[in-house]
């Protein structure tokens, strides 16, 4: 019994080394030096542009009332994930970073990773986002 034939570089198109063709550098220098920084500067932007464009309009609709009571405070909606019974929407105003989660009915906030009391309704939610923000935001 034979083995199966084995490919060489020659059928990977001429006399070139496997890795030259697939390496980091195949195909020679690249076409548009870019700082790798700012790449990942303008990578980060356009994540950010397609989360802010992929926010759940339900999530949206339901938490009105808390972007309503945060406006006024500088905060604004950056983020949401999940839907219906539990989801999370994401303030942020300048480095200060909060979610209000809701998990099968009850409300609660996440202010610097300490997770809040769980509420019944959105409006105990936010007085206790409010009373955070007093307490340990300038």
């Amino acid at each position: 019994m034979e083995g199966l034939p084995t490919m060489n570089a020659t059928h990977l198109g001429g006399d070139q080394e496997a890795n030259k063709i697939t390496g980091p550098n195949a195909g020679g220098p690249r076409q548009f030096p870019i700082l790798t920084p700012l790449a990942a500067r303008v990578g980060q932007f356009w994540r950010s542009a397609t989360m802010a464009a992929a926010m759940n309009q339900q999530v949206v609709d339901e938490i009105a009332p808390t972007v309503r009571a945060l406006t006024p405070h500088g905060f604004e909606l950056v983020a949401t994930e999940g839907a219906g019974m539990m989801f999370w929407a994401e303030f942020r105003r300048q480095s200060t970073t909060f979610r209000l989660v809701k998990d099968r009915g009850f409300w609660s906030i996440d202010c610097a990773g300490v997770l809040g009391a769980s509420r019944k309704s959105q409006s105990a939610a936010i007085r206790d986002a409010l009373d955070w923000l007093s307490k340990n935001v300038a």
